[in-house]
């Protein structure tokens, strides 16, 4: 269960429902009328917003300039714009307990979850998809409810929202081993001042990481393990200065990892094997005096008799938080202050230090 999983979370954040009180056309089908009106009303609010306005108006620009209620396929915001014009109204909760206050934000968020749900063949999830004949937890009383079905946003698969100083909006998005296809939106970023949690592993997510996730100010935890994202870290994420939980294991990545790693000053779990990171093991890492876990293994990283530095091994020392630090190790020399040590395997070890 989805909710077992986070409490595994060491920061309790209050779970609420929301919605966005909000119409934006007429009930029934959607037509192109009702499309155009709910895209351009969208394209109103974003164009205000400068630092991210580049992002998201091309893609919106473009699904305007291409409706056509008929046709078959679609991008993912014209598959956004219709579902929200087909939706004729979404009900807030009676006592307005859990209603955005902006509803130009709550219209937003709505934008921004559709377009997530369609990028990544929202149909085919394994769990409480909008697609009826799919099982989802929601089949019972007092459970989550579906992706994009009517009713409180916070209530569907996944999300949880802030009941206090963000009511109504999205902090938590957890999505793992649901059976998302295709890469990260850009639209993931219109909640980037809300997100505090992006869980997104074991799925065929792709691409890259996008730059904008430095953005996301508040993020705490981000897990993209078991994925098929590839490419560098942005250098933008080592700014979020929450951050106490990165898990990239298991996927693509690649490129050194930057020295500027040590400005997470936060970070408690740093999982990054099975990767095919390069360069060194950062000293930096040695800064991070609240780590308690570290797993660099199964990487390109150099190797030699300090491939593990001095300062990262100082974490393992008496009174210290490190507990787990899990590394390759040369065949000629174990690591002496890891907990667990990787050997390498021969063709490996040629190819490294070629």
């Amino acid at each position: 269960m989805r909710s077992a999983r986070r409490k595994i979370l060491m920061f309790g954040i209050a779970s609420s429902a929301s919605t966005i009180g909000h119409r934006v056309a007429a009930a029934g089908a959607a037509t192109e009328d009702g499309v155009k009106q709910t895209g351009q009303k969208l394209l109103t609010i974003l164009r205000k917003k400068e630092d991210i306005a580049g992002v998201v108006v091309g893609p919106l620009e473009r699904a305007l300039a291409d409706i056509s209620v008929n046709a078959g396929t679609h991008s993912p915001q014209l598959q956004t714009l219709h579902w929200l014009a087909e939706t004729s109204t979404h009900n807030a909760n009676s006592d307005g307990r859990n209603t955005p206050d902006d509803a130009e934000a709550a219209l937003i968020q709505m934008y921004s979850l559709g377009v997530l749900y369609f990028a990544t063949k929202g149909d085919d999830w394994t769990e409480c998809s909008r697609i009826k004949s799919k099982t989802c937890e929601s089949d019972g009383p007092q459970s989550s409810s579906r992706f994009l079905s009517d009713g409180s946003v916070c209530d569907w698969f996944g999300l949880t929202c802030a009941d206090e100083g963000k009511k109504g909006l999205v902090t938590w998005i957890d999505l793992s081993h649901n059976n998302l296809e295709g890469s990260i939106p850009d639209e993931l970023l219109l909640l980037n001042d809300n997100l505090e949690l992006l869980w997104l592993s074991g799925n065929a997510i792709g691409g890259t990481l996008p730059p904008w996730i430095g953005k996301a100010t508040n993020l705490q935890s981000l897990s993209l393990f078991d994925t098929s994202l590839s490419g560098t870290i942005p250098d933008s994420i080592y700014g979020l200065s929450k951050l106490w939980s990165l898990r990239l294991y298991g996927s693509q990545f690649q490129g050194p990892i930057s020295t500027s790693i040590g400005n997470l000053s936060k970070l408690q779990w740093l999982w990054i094997h099975g990767n095919h990171f390069t360069g060194s093991i950062p000293s930096e890492l040695g800064s991070l005096q609240s780590l308690e876990a570290l797993t660099v293994h199964g990487n390109d990283f150099h190797v030699d008799d300090k491939e593990v530095p001095s300062e990262v091994c100082d974490l393992r020392a008496k009174g210290k938080k490190l507990e787990h630090l899990w590394v390759d190790c040369n065949a000629d020399k174990a690591c002496q202050c890891c907990t667990r040590c990787w050997p390498i395997e021969e063709d490996k070890l040629n190819t490294r230090d070629a």
